[in-house]
């Protein structure tokens, strides 16, 4: 088999999760080298939009220019909200 667009086989997949995505705020569960990872990725390969990090140190404010929530506080709010997906 031969591919007809090689590095752009999965492009409609990955059209069917942004448009269900789209709409959303991504909120990363860890404000560190995993979460700045994720973080890059994200903002790279896609057009969805980071609006926050979750983490348990409380001392973790800012990151990536964007805030820290800890964990113990927030993630109520967060699941709760209709527009807000959490990426763990």
């Amino acid at each position: 088999m031969q591919w007809t667009k090689p590095g752009h086989e999965f492009d409609h997949v990955y059209e069917k999760i942004a448009a269900i995505y789209q709409e959303k705020g991504i909120v990363i569960y860890g404000a560190g080298m995993m979460g700045g990872r994720i973080y890059e990725a994200v903002v790279k390969l896609s057009d969805l939009k980071v609006i926050a990090f979750l983490d348990r140190d409380e001392k973790k404010t800012e990151y990536k220019g964007l805030p820290v929530y800890h964990t113990r506080e927030e993630k109520e709010r967060f699941a709760h909200e209709g527009n807000v997906v959490i990426v763990i």
